[in-house]
């Protein structure tokens, strides 16, 4: 039979908080650079037309530069959305499994102890209880249940 660790299924809040707080930083963070990103390129723009006919292509090829950067970053972005989301749901269904597991262990344990009353009964039925070798080794087997005695007239 495996044996199952005792791990605490409750999350710990403050862990949980700072990487909600750390995820929502960083989007929140590359939003307001993209924003910034569109201003500065509008300004370029606007600079760009009051230019002379060299600094026009300079102030084009710089806001073709700055787009390529932008979208880059917008990429970036969805990118990393989309990974905080995949591992946000494995992370869900590995506590799921935790707690399904930990189900299982106390299903487990509780059987066992079933079983092992329920084999006192029969050994107190056939009369092996009566042996003390195995009657020793049966009781060290159920004591962690909170098996009742065998029966009301010990020997």
């Amino acid at each position: 039979m495996a044996a199952h660790h005792q791990i605490s299924a409750q999350p710990n809040n403050a862990t949980t908080f700072a990487c909600v707080t750390a995820c929502a930083a960083i989007l929140e963070a590359s939003m307001s650079t993209l924003q910034e990103g569109q201003l500065l390129l509008e300004r370029i723009r606007e600079m760009g037309v009051h230019a002379d006919v060299q600094n026009r292509h300079a102030t084009t090829a710089a806001c073709y530069g700055i787009e390529h950067l932008l979208e880059l970053l917008q990429d970036r972005r969805r990118h990393l959305e989309e990974l905080w989301l995949q591992r946000r749901i494995r992370l869900e269904q590995c506590l799921q499994l935790l707690l399904l597991d930990q189900e299982v262990g106390k299903v487990s344990a509780a059987l066992g102890c079933y079983v092992s009353v329920s084999l006192s009964v029969c050994l107190s039925f056939i009369g092996l209880r009566y042996r003390p070798s195995l009657k020793a080794r049966h009781c060290l087997h159920t004591t962690h249940c909170h098996a009742l005695p065998l029966s009301d007239a010990e020997p």
